[in-house]
């Protein structure tokens, strides 16, 4: 028997632990490393509770587990036993149904639970039937043995990833969580920082900093303030590790604006790239603008932009971007 997992994570996700400090009386300080030691606690947030009710897009099914040509009506039990396959919001050939979970019922179908099944009669007033809850954090459920629950779940209104409620409905108690993709996301995440690590450490082998500085100059959106030389190198891993996409994508946006503007270059036939190892630029007259390329042809351009925080590279960017600066 397959014990199929569906997890979700109800509530916000936050700390599992939080530390209380304390103030000092008169001052209006938190007090971290004084006189008295910081407190762990345990953060317990309540349970989240919804209505155990929600309407949701489907179409009813015959018996046979078949789309009817034309709707079903609950009553309709020569051809009707409470199935229902639910579909995206508006999808064509659905209608809205209004679906509850209820104990021992293998169907969601409201309708027909309390016309057909005669369920309501059975439930009283206060009963709790009325409300679904969930511990706040992790709930795992069965797939086999809660099927119509976790069915449910997956449907409500209250799911931020259900593709069956109403897309108007904003806000929700609780999110789906796949592990799979959690740990393919988390795969991208350690190959992004450890990229971006390693641009930082390709850049600090020049000792004189100004591949790192010119990185620097890079990350505009990251970097918004003066980092001194002694410090330059730990800024930039700090900002690798701590927002590796980010500094992922200024690079990314860096070099296309290097390329744009080798295209133009092309475009205005103001680059001679005819001597190996040597780019030369000019609108009329063109000169070197670097040299020592250790390539040839049109590749000597891949070089400048994947080195393009070197000093040789970064001063042929600056002297092309002159040039380029001054063509309609």
């Amino acid at each position: 028997m397959s014990n199929t997992k569906y997890v979700v994570y109800a509530g916000d996700e936050r700390p599992a632990f939080i530390t209380a400090n304390y103030i000092e009386k008169g001052s209006g300080q938190t007090i971290t490393e004084q006189s008295k030691k910081p407190q762990l606690y345990a953060n317990r947030p309540g349970d989240v509770g919804f209505p155990n009710m929600t309407e949701v897009w489907g179409v009813r099914l015959d018996k046979k587990g078949n789309i009817p040509e034309s709707p079903l009506s609950v009553t309709d039990t020569a051809n009707y036993s409470g199935k229902i396959k639910w579909l995206k919001w508006g999808e064509e050939g659905g209608c809205a149904i209004v679906a509850r979970w209820l104990s021992g019922y293998d169907t969601l179908d409201y309708q027909y639970q309390k016309l057909v099944l005669k369920a309501d009669d059975k439930i009283s007033e206060d009963s709790d039937v009325w409300f679904m809850v969930l511990k706040s954090g992790l709930n795992e459920f069965n797939e086999t043995t809660e099927s119509t629950k976790s069915e449910l779940l997956k449907i409500t209104s209250y799911n931020r990833d259900s593709v069956s409620k109403n897309p108007d409905i904003v806000g929700f108690m609780f999110h789906e969580r796949n592990e799979a993709a959690e740990m393919k996301e988390e795969g991208k995440k350690i190959d992004a920082k450890f990229d971006a690590i390693s641009i930082v450490k390709t850049a600090a082998k020049d000792n004189s900093l100004i591949a790192l500085k010119n990185l620097s100059k890079a990350l505009s959106k990251l970097v918004t303030v003066d980092i001194d030389d002694e410090n330059i190198y730990t800024e930039m891993l700090k900002l690798a590790d701590t927002e590796p996409d980010v500094f992922l994508g200024q690079i990314e946006e860096h070099k296309r604006w290097i390329s744009n503007m080798f295209v133009k270059a092309e475009s205005y036939k103001v680059l001679d790239l005819t001597k190996d190892g040597i780019i030369a630029a000019g609108k009329d007259l063109k000169e070197p603008i670097i040299s020592d390329v250790p390539t040839k042809g049109k590749k000597m351009l891949d070089y400048v932009l994947e080195n393009c925080f070197t000093e040789a590279s970064a001063n042929a960017i600056s002297k092309l971007k002159q040039i380029t600066d001054k063509l309609n």
